[in-house]
């Protein structure tokens, strides 16, 4: 036979684990919830990254177009000077000679 003390105890186990098992939900969604933020962290920090990636790929380009663009304006001078110098393309004025008889 049950006891009057013994359904107390078998009430108060029940009880226990209710209040366990309310702890252990708490718990866990305290967990989510820290969880859910360390991922939106993440992600914030991870978009900021590809942005400075994106910025700096850009920036790269810029250096490498205007590099190519003061390249090829080298190239052309020195092609202009050397046509100068060469007198291609009547870029120098013809010189003419004449014997006179004395």
């Amino acid at each position: 036979m049950l006891s009057v003390g013994d359904g107390n105890r078998a009430r108060e186990r029940e009880n226990q684990k209710e209040s366990k098992s309310e702890e252990e939900v708490a718990k866990r969604q305290a967990l989510e919830a820290i969880m859910a933020e360390n991922n939106r962290k993440i992600e914030e920090a991870q978009r900021k990254l590809a942005e400075e990636r994106l910025a700096m790929v850009e920036e790269q380009r810029k250096i490498d177009e205007e590099r190519q663009k003061l390249m090829k304006e080298q190239e052309r001078r020195i092609k202009d000077e050397q046509k100068k110098i060469l007198g291609k393309n009547n870029s120098r004025p013809k010189l003419s000679f004449s014997l006179k008889p004395s």
